[in-house]
C-alpha cells in the first residue's frame, strides 16, 4: 500500500506505532495483519488524519490546516498596595 499526503512529509501511524512519512509504502502481510486497519496521518500544524483500510488500495490524502486560536489576555492579579502577604506578620 502506498501513502502520499498533500503536503508531503505526515508521519503514518497504526495506533501508537510509526510507520513511515510520506510519501512511503506500508507492507500488508494479509496472514499476520487483517483488514480492516486504522491509521493515523499527523504533521505539525496540520489536523490529524484518520485513515481506515478496508481493502488494499494506494491512499491519497488531503490534510487540513489547524487554524490557530488566539491566547486569550489574562489580567494580572493586583496584590492591593505591593505588599506580601507572607511577610504582613
Amino acid at each position: 500500500m502506498q501513502f502520499t499526503s498533500q503536503p508531503s512529509g505526515a508521519q503514518v501511524y497504526e495506533g501508537t506505532k510509526y510507520i513511515c512519512t510520506t510519501p512511503c509504502s506500508v507492507d500488508h502481510p494479509v496472514d499476520i495483519a487483517p483488514l480492516p486497519r486504522e491509521f493515523v496521518l499527523r504533521l505539525d500544524g496540520w489536523l490529524d488524519q484518520p485513515v481506515t483500510l478496508s481493502t488494499l488500495t494506494d491512499q491519497k490524502v488531503e490534510l487540513r490546516r489547524v487554524e490557530q486560536k488566539p491566547n486569550p489576555v489574562r489580567p494580572r492579579p493586583t496584590g492591593g498596595g505591593g505588599e506580601d502577604i507572607l511577610q504582613r506578620r
